[in-house]
């Protein structure tokens, strides 16, 4: 079994369009806005990894990762993989994504994002 503390830094790209519409006095007007942005995010947590018939081939891993982005902003990740190793440097990784969730809330009656993301992952890991 190994413990450890991981950093990585995950690449966001999001794109949105909004249109919304109002009407005051009779009177209707619609406005479209679009925005596109491409940010890193650095994120740690801890991960596990346990071997459980000691042969080094077949491990149990999993993750929790995240951070707070100055209180108005959070990212956080959870995921859990069974790795089955093919060769002494090559580790293939196949689970699951519980959550990729990130929060921008700007705190007044702006727009906030919360954007969740589910499912497979699958992976090939090297170490030398």
């Amino acid at each position: 079994m190994s413990l450890s503390i991981v950093t990585q830094v995950c690449l966001l790209h999001t794109s949105a369009d909004l249109t919304g519409t109002v009407t005051v006095n009779g009177q209707a007007e619609t406005r479209t806005a679009s925005e596109s942005f491409l940010v890193p995010l650095p994120i740690l947590g801890p991960r596990v990894r346990w071997y459980p018939w000691h042969s080094g081939r077949f491990a149990v891993d999993g993750s929790f990762q995240g951070m707070s982005f100055f209180g108005y902003r959070s990212f956080m990740t959870a995921r859990g993989t069974g790795d089955l190793s093919l060769s002494r440097n090559w580790r293939l990784n196949l689970g699951d994504q519980m959550s990729t969730r990130l929060r921008i809330d700007t705190g007044t009656n702006e727009i906030g994002i919360r954007l969740t993301q589910k499912g497979p992952v699958p992976g090939l890991e090297a170490s030398w």
